[in-house]
Order: structure tokens, then C-alpha cells, then sequence
């Protein structure tokens, strides 16, 4: 004996909204995404490391910034992502730094307050060289990780020798929730 349940659509308990929804070739669509896509805007320009990357927008083209809910995931003018829901994410910097001439420089993805300020756990990071082009150098992180809610990130530059560089308008950070 067999059993089979037919749904179009799955909607949520307390708020009556679209939760899950069932296609004509059954597949499954999410409601509203969870997460965002943003970049630098406009370019910052660092002068010591630890500094908190600020000043967001999110772009015309593929960007979004939504806690599926009605609000947002990233602080465009502090930096800061406030985590919606306890899950997995998918997380990604990828970008361009201007006239770096140090050793190396990294970014770290830190644990905040609220603020901004960090509180020392580090998620993610990026390392590098440089390119010896002390024009720009450019940089990627990508990765998921599992994250509750409430928790507050953000990225930060630190460097080893180089702390007046610019971070190019050409930077995008994201955070999907996949899980």
C-alpha cells in the first residue's frame, strides 16, 4: 500500500504567507530567498587594519537583500549582517584592493555586536600576497558554514604591512541561506 500526499503550495503557520511551492515539473521554489547581494559602494579608502568594510548597495543587476520576512539581512551603511534563521549559508567576498604594498593582507569575516565591533570569533578568511602589481590585487572567499540566528558579522581588512589602500567599488560580499 502506498500513500501520496498532492500540494501546490505549503504556506506558513503564524503569517499565512507562501512558504514552499510546487511547479508544474515539480519543482521546488523557496517563497522569498533569504540572504543578500550587495557591493562596496562607493570605494573606502583604509588607513589601519581591523577596519570593519562599510558602505553598501545593493546592485540593479542580480542583487537582493531580504531576511525572507519583510526585512533585511545587511546594514547597507555599517556592514554589519544580522543572521535571520539558525541554518547553513553560503557566504562569498570576492573583489579588488587598491595599492596594497605590503607582505600580505587578509579579510576576516568576525563575529560582531551590534555595533559593528568585533568580539573575536572569526568565520571566514581570505589571505594573500599580493600580486606584486601595487596598481590592485584582487581577492575571493567563498564557503558555507552553519549560522544561528542573531548572530552579527561583517568583514574586516587587516594587513601586514600596507594600511592605506582602498577597497575598489568593484567588491561584492553575499550570503545565501541554502539549508
Amino acid at each position: 500500500m502506498s500513500s501520496r500526499i498532492l500540494v501546490d503550495e505549503i504556506y506558513g503557520k503564524t503569517s499565512g504567507a507562501s512558504a514552499l511551492t510546487v511547479d508544474s515539473n515539480s519543482r521546488l521554489s523557496q517563497g522569498s530567498p533569504v540572504g543578500f547581494r550587495a557591493k562596496v559602494n562607493p570605494s573606502q579608502s583604509i588607513s589601519a587594519g581591523g577596519t570593519r568594510l562599510s558602505q553598501f548597495a545593493v546592485p540593479g543587476a542580480g542583487g537582493f537583500n531580504t531576511d525572507g520576512a519583510g526585512g533585511t539581512v545587511l546594514d547597507l551603511s555599517t556592514g554589519v549582517m544580522t543572521v535571520p534563521a539558525n541554518g547553513y549559508y553560503f557566504y562569498s567576498i570576492e573583489g579588488r584592493i587598491d595599492s596594497f604594498a605590503g607582505s600580505y593582507y587578509y579579510f576576516d569575516w568576525y563575529s560582531t555586536d551590534s555595533s559593528g565591533n568585533s568580539t573575536g570569533t572569526v568565520y571566514a578568511r581570505t589571505l594573500s600576497q599580493g600580486s606584486g602589481n601595487t596598481s590592485y590585487d584582487a581577492f575571493t572567499a567563498t564557503g558555507t558554514v552553519y549560522l544561528t540566528s542573531g548572530l552579527f558579522l561583517a568583514w574586516f581588512y587587516q594587513h601586514s604591512g600596507d594600511s592605506n589602500v582602498t577597497i575598489n567599488n568593484d567588491t561584492y560580499v553575499s550570503l545565501f541561506k541554502v539549508g
